[in-house]
């Protein structure tokens, strides 16, 4: 299986390897940052276990279910209906699937991709915490975006994890500005493991975020995203390194 060409769009995707390994809060920390200086969308694309919205601790009025019967003529408005102004957010849109499994169960999981399709039509900026399940869906979804996150850590089954999915996303025609590998909670006692990751990597472009568990479970204590709790934080700054390199992708592009 190949992606086709993918135009120049702001589409981003964070596909986690495995659970656990911090995609969700990667993907809200992401958002949040870039939403400092833009409207951006941010999608959890987990329709049964949803996780952002609980990051946030907000059971949001709207959400995929309300948009999906409006998907081919999505407006600014509907868009407006998912933000969050109680969370003080600025620019950031959260769209959520149901909190409650059973109305979750009623979204097909193209209404994802149909969902992104819209979105590029406005012309926003669109984070999307990606399912990990290997189907056509999150093939297509992959052959929207215009960047790739994929998130892995130093845990011996995150290394098992990322070896089949980087055969997979190599396979898929991701490389060079197209794929970004973060390592999660890196600078920890896993350094043997840090290492074997470092070499399995080496042909990727690979960035790290530092592990900052405590100030990561403070702010979904709070419910809201690091980089506005604790901006100068190791995680925080180590994320505004990232939002930096995309944005100078961007103005290449």
């Amino acid at each position: 299986m190949q992606v086709s060409n993918r135009q120049k769009s702001n589409m981003i995707g964070v596909l986690g390897v495995k659970g656990g390994v911090g995609s969700s809060t990667f993907a809200l920390n992401l958002a949040s940052a870039l939403a400092l200086n833009e409207k951006v969308n941010l999608v959890d694309g987990n329709l049964q276990q949803p996780d952002l919205a609980t990051l946030l601790n907000v059971s949001p009025r709207f959400n995929l279910q309300d948009l999906s019967p409006r998907l081919d003529g999505l407006t600014e408005e509907m868009l407006a209906s998912m933000s969050l102004p109680e969370k003080d957010l600025g620019n950031l849109t959260l769209i959520t699937p149901p909190l409650i499994l059973d109305q979750a169960l009623t979204i097909a999981p193209y209404a994802l991709v149909n969902l992104l399709a819209g979105l590029r039509q406005l012309n926003h900026t669109t984070v999307i915490d990606l399912p990990k399940i290997m189907d056509q869906t999150l093939l297509d979804l992959l052959d929207s975006l215009s960047h790739l996150f994929l998130m892995i850590e130093a845990t011996v089954p995150a290394i098992a994890a990322a070896a089949r999915w980087l055969k997979v996303i190599n396979d898929l025609g991701f490389a060079g500005e197209d794929l970004t590998i973060v390592l999660n909670r890196a600078g920890g006692k896993n350094k043997e493991i840090e290492g074997q990751i470092l070499q399995m990597v080496k042909d990727f472009r690979l960035l790290k975020l530092a592990n900052d568990f405590k100030e990561v479970e403070n702010a979904a204590v709070v419910g809201l995203p690091l980089v506005l709790t604790a901006p100068r934080c190791a995680y925080s700054r180590s994320l505004k390194n990232i939002v930096t390199s995309i944005s100078l992708e961007y103005s290449r592009s």
